[in-house]
């Protein structure tokens, strides 16, 4: 006689825990490189992507996007790659 073991079903990220990813203020990059990389990593138009990037320069820091934990941790390590500092934190 044969077992079969069910795999238990991933869960759909879009009933996983939100992450918040900020953006924080950076005093070495030139601010067109961020605005640059923002759009490009998280997706976003040139138009929002500058409004953040100068809201984390004058604020401190701007919420970038809420997005679950997994494509937190991408985007994290991808604007690590270009030494721009981004955090996540759990909404």
């Amino acid at each position: 006689m044969t077992t079969k073991t069910l795999d238990s079903p991933k869960p759909k990220t879009s009933n996983l825990p939100p992450w918040n990813i900020v953006l924080w203020n950076d005093e070495i990059n030139p601010i067109e490189f961020i605005v640059e990389k923002v759009a490009k990593i998280a997706t976003l138009t040139k138009e929002i992507a500058e409004k953040k990037a100068v809201e984390a320069h004058e604020k401190g820091k701007s919420l970038l996007l809420t997005t679950h934990k997994e494509k937190a941790e991408l985007i994290v390590e991808q604007f690590t790659s270009h030494k721009i500092t981004v955090t996540m934190e759990k909404t």
